[in-house]
């Protein structure tokens, strides 16, 4: 890009002016892009932010420095649990916030996470699990309670124990094959170990 200093970075702003949620989606697609790019440890402020078409003071308003900047860019890759539309069909649910769980795995050997693991300090292990394996879970808690309200689930049914069958075992998966996991893997964790566990008798 040229010599080091904010005149030697070349900013489009022939655009309409971005403010708010457009603005911040925008930096934060050209951190994802800039990461598959140049890496980690090329990745600057004024790189993201002529790489968004915007200046760099837009970018410290919201970030602090460039950690945080790539952890919020990664995080806004993957798949939000929270979102998931619930259908009240038990099966159904569960098993497309194990399609997000599975979609966070293969997220996270995208080029974009694996730079951000060489350079942020202490890895990227607790983002995937934070930000998609916990939330997923406390999404299954929510489905098993109300099917235990229902009649449909054996009371009690709502435990640390089942809502972590699911989770575990796509994690085990990951580490052991990797995250092209199939559905058919998802439905048979569901089928053989999640379903029979809490069923009403």
């Amino acid at each position: 890009m040229g010599s080091s200093g904010t005149a030697s970075v070349p900013v489009d702003r022939s655009g309409p002016r971005r403010r708010g949620a457009v603005l911040v989606a925008a930096i934060l697609a050209a951190a994802l892009d800039q990461l598959r790019e140049v890496g980690y440890a090329a990745l600057t402020m004024d790189g993201v932010a002529a790489a968004a078409g915007t200046g760099k003071a837009a970018l410290y308003r919201r970030w602090g420095n460039k950690d945080e900047l790539v952890m919020d860019a990664l995080t806004s890759a993957l798949p939000k649990p929270s979102e998931v539309r619930l259908t009240g069909e038990a099966r159904a649910d569960m098993l497309e916030l194990m399609r997000g769980v599975r979609e966070a795995f293969v997220l996270s050997q995208d080029a974009a996470f694996r730079a951000a693991k060489k350079g942020i300090d202490g890895g990227l292990g607790p983002v995937v699990q934070e930000r998609v394996v916990e939330p997923t879970r406390a999404r299954i808690l929510e489905i098993i309670r109300a099917g235990v309200e229902s009649g449909e689930f054996r009371p009690g049914a709502a435990n640390e124990q089942t809502v972590s069958v699911a989770p575990a075992m796509l994690v085990y998966h990951f580490v052991t094959h990797g995250p092209d996991v199939p559905d058919a893997y998802l439905e048979a964790v569901l089928d053989d170990a999640v379903l029979p566990m809490i069923r009403a008798v």
